[in-house]
C-alpha cells in the first residue's frame, strides 16, 4: 500500500511534466507553422549596490579622466 505523500508527489510531478510537454508541443507547432518566438526580456538587479571605488572614474579634472569598467 503506497502512502498518501508518495501519491501526492507523483501527482504533482505528473502535472509538471504535462505542463512542460504542452509548452514544448505548442512551440513545435508554432515553429512548423512558420511563426517566430515571442520577444523576451531579461532583467538583473543588484540590491546591495556596487563597490564605490571601482565605480567612480579615475582622474582629477572634468576633461582628463578614465571610465571604470563598471
Amino acid at each position: 500500500m503506497s502512502s498518501y505523500r508518495f501519491a501526492r508527489r507523483s501527482f504533482i510531478a505528473g502535472i509538471g511534466g504535462a505542463f512542460g510537454l504542452e509548452v514544448l508541443l505548442r512551440n513545435m507547432e508554432c515553429a512548423a507553422a512558420g511563426g517566430t518566438s515571442p520577444a523576451r526580456m531579461l532583467l538583473t538587479h543588484f540590491p546591495v549596490g556596487t563597490y564605490k571605488q571601482s565605480y567612480l572614474p579615475k582622474g582629477s579634472s572634468q576633461t582628463d579622466f578614465a571610465l571604470s569598467p563598471s
